[in-house]
């Protein structure tokens, strides 16, 4: 599975709270992940990567996007 197939497995739960799935590009080298991500207020947003391999399963990616949508729920 590619990451932008993880990307919209994931977008189909964090956009049922408002909130969506995008590709954070890793750094030195590393490859991107998905992340949810939350707004906060105009100019802030709270990120949460989403812990799911190249060969998990569409369930498994939106248990894991459930995951992190309700720690985001939670964070202030």
């Amino acid at each position: 599975m590619k990451r932008v197939e993880i990307q919209s497995e994931a977008q189909s739960i964090a956009g049922l709270s408002g909130m969506s799935a995008m590709l954070w590009e890793g750094v030195s080298g590393q490859p991107a992940q998905v992340c949810i991500r939350r707004q906060r207020s105009a100019y802030s947003w709270c990120y949460c990567p989403l812990e799911v391999g190249l060969n998990s399963t569409p369930a498994a990616i939106k248990a894991e996007a459930k995951r992190a949508v309700k720690v985001l729920r939670s964070s202030p």
